[in-house]
């Protein structure tokens, strides 16, 4: 375990927010399933989200000590274990009430311990600073698979009944939306409401090229989210693969055009922070990487979801917040 490392640098996200303001931020996001004792565990679920951020900005802050690290490591096992027992609990309620989706919902819960269990073990093997990408899969999958693959269990707990539209078990924790800047023809209307939070949260830079490629990035990672769609109600056939690794092989492909220039029209006009931006980068390239080649070793669609759940989470709360500074900084200087 590399604990001698420096801090982390972070990304904007953990030096934007207060402890208060991330607690506000988290709890505003939540959506209730109006089933007290579930709706509970996922409100001390956020605590606990809570006070990791507050770990994350502690170690951003210092170099860690061994007192940062024995809070760190309680902190996580707290969380685990925490995540387990609610995860036991409501796959008891899901199969108590027969929901249809039950058996997809386990292997989505499956698939996040494994992907927590991973980082965790890089945070100790290789680098503390892997905690910063264990906070983002946390925030990104905690929201997205409580407030849109446990509503589904709520709304079925409420009628006996699937919701409206929907013949078979779905088990998507994947966001939903469509590839276009417009809404497409077909789409429902949370794919619709999805598209525009999405859009709401990408936060303009002022400089026209890079806003357009956010947007682009976005509608790719968005493509993706329905690609995997497709793919959690029936096995994927290798056509559906074939057109996943395109997708993803374009994502990466632009993503690494989009830093690039960015990087570039950095270093032309001496943003001062470019040095760490470029960090940010690299650090998501290579995570990325690492998850795109789990995904190509274990053909399972729920290694999709996480790794775009990953992506969404990163590029939203990149793009707002370090993306914003060098927005900031050119507004000021005036430049274009």
């Amino acid at each position: 375990m590399h604990t001698s490392d420096q801090a982390p640098q972070g990304d904007g996200f953990q030096r934007h927010f207060s402890l208060e303001e991330f607690r506000a931020n988290m709890r505003a996001r939540l959506k209730d399933v109006e089933i007290p004792a579930l709706h509970g565990q996922h409100e001390q679920l956020v605590e606990l989200i809570v006070r990791l951020y507050g770990e994350v900005r502690t170690l951003q802050k210092e170099t860690p000590d061994t007192d940062s690290v024995a809070s760190l490591r309680g902190t996580l096992q707290e969380l685990k274990s925490y995540a387990t027992r609610h995860f036991q609990e409501e796959e008891a309620f899901m199969h108590r009430i027969n929901y249809p989706g039950v058996t997809a919902h386990c292997e989505a819960h499956r698939v996040f311990v494994k992907s927590l269990l991973d980082l965790e073990a890089r945070i100790w093997r290789e680098s503390i600073s892997f905690v910063v990408d264990l906070l983002h899969l946390v925030v990104g999958w905690l929201f997205q698979h409580i407030n849109q693959l446990d509503m589904g269990y709520a709304r079925f707990s409420k009628g006996g009944v699937l919701p409206k539209g929907v013949t078979e078990p779905r088990a998507s924790p994947a966001l939903q939306g469509s590839s276009g800047i417009g809404p497409a023809s077909g789409q429902t209307g949370r794919e619709i409401s999805f598209r525009e939070s999405m859009l709401l949260r990408l936060r303009k830079t002022g400089i026209d090229p890079f806003d357009q490629e956010h947007v682009e990035l976005m509608n790719r990672i968005v493509h993706i989210n329905t690609l995997t769609k497709r793919l959690t109600s029936r096995p994927p056939t290798p056509k559906d693969w074939a057109e996943i690794d395109q997708a993803v092989e374009f994502l990466m492909a632009y993503t690494r055009y989009h830093f690039s220039g960015e990087e570039a029209w950095m270093n032309k006009v001496g943003y001062p922070k470019r040095g760490e931006h470029a960090q940010e980068h690299q650090r998501l390239l290579a995570r990325l990487k690492e998850l795109v080649e789990r995904l190509t070793q274990e053909r399972n669609v729920y290694f999709i979801v996480d790794m775009n759940l990953f992506v969404t989470e990163w590029f939203l709360t990149h793009t707002v917040r370090a993306d914003s500074l060098y927005g900031e900084f050119a507004k000021s200087r005036k430049l274009s």
